[in-house]
């Protein structure tokens, strides 16, 4: 699910100065020509401006490895477990979560298929659990336990003087600054062209 320290972009907080600070770390093992491990660790932080004080801010943390086995030369199999923390920051509604904590297990698929075409497909559960603030009348007590599926995958075309993609992907993550937290599914697409 793209980088475990990505914002989620694809809201948009209009007339908003955004200030955002992003860190990963990774150590990645090659066990041997087929096999390697990622272990990875991040850090996200963004806020608004006064402007757009009933935005919602946010600090995420996140955690995971992913473990991939090249099962031909142009093929490889894998399994991405993630654990994130999702902190609000800023106004909130009353009775609304302040933070989101998940867990995600993908297998992951990627292909390719021609020099040229290649694509790559993640599926699994994810764990959602959202808290409210202490404070509150239920005193910082969480919402039901949820589970999603969450899951994507992209294509992408390599050509001589013009590269094409396309993508999709459907996760449980942060509200972009006007929600708190949303079931969000995004397409994208994009052309480019070599100079």
């Amino acid at each position: 699910i793209g980088s475990p320290s990505a914002f989620n972009a694809t809201i948009y907080a209009p007339l908003s100065d955004v200030r955002s600070n992003t860190s990963r770390a990774d150590i990645v093992a090659q066990m041997d020509s087929r096999k390697s491990l990622d272990l990875f660790g991040g850090y996200a932080m963004r806020t608004f401006s006064q402007a757009a004080s009933p935005s919602y801010g946010t600090n995420t943390q996140s955690a995971g490895a992913e473990y991939v086995w090249r099962a031909s030369e142009h093929g490889s199999l894998g399994v991405l477990g993630a654990y994130e923390r999702i902190d609000l920051t800023g106004s909130r509604l009353a009775g609304s979560a302040s933070r989101l904590q998940s867990g995600t297990l993908l297998t992951t698929i990627a292909w390719k298929l021609r020099p040229t075409f290649e694509f790559n497909l993640y599926a699994g559960p994810q764990v959602v659990r959202q808290l409210q603030p202490q404070g509150m009348a239920n005193n910082g007590e969480s919402f039901p336990l949820q589970v999603e599926w969450a899951g994507g995958g992209g294509l992408t075309r390599e050509g001589r003087w013009l590269s094409g993609m396309l993508s999709a992907e459907h996760v449980v993550t942060d509200g972009g600054g006007l929600l708190s937290f949303v079931s969000n599914t995004a397409v994208s697409a994009g052309l480019r062209k070599r100079l």
